[in-house]
């Protein structure tokens, strides 16, 4: 069965380009375009893995991580925030995303994380088992 990613990404473009991407390469996509409904989705059918874009229209996408971190009672998603603003190291410290990757970014640069991200889940939920 394929893994499922949500993509939350307000742009257009960005968000058609991740969903080409990932869905050629045998990932099972869902897209939003804000945190409700990606929060709506996320608890009728939690996805594997979400990619949130880092400002979002109606909230931070940091804040919005933070948010689905508690509803999901800790760390069994992998959150991959995408963003064209810098300095993103530093954010990324102390927070509750798992990665992130810079706008505009290359295809090859996502699917690495994705796979790292994806694999990391599965051995953390094999050592908590």
């Amino acid at each position: 069965m394929a893994k499922r990613i949500l993509i939350v990404e307000n742009n257009d473009r960005d968000r058609e380009l991740l969903m080409l991407v990932l869905s050629t390469r045998g990932f099972a996509v869902d897209t939003t375009t804000d945190a409700q409904q990606a929060t709506a989705f996320f608890e009728q059918r939690p996805p594997d893995l979400l990619v949130v874009d880092s400002d979002l229209p109606d909230i931070n996408g940091w804040d919005f991580c933070e948010d689905i971190k508690h509803r999901d009672g800790g760390q069994s998603v992998p959150l991959l925030i995408v963003s064209a603003q810098l300095p993103m190291q530093s954010r990324l410290d102390g927070s509750c995303a798992d990665d992130f990757l810079v706008k505009p970014f290359d295809d090859q640069k996502l699917l690495e994380k994705v796979h790292h991200l994806l694999a990391a889940n599965v051995s953390n939920k094999t050592e908590e088992a």
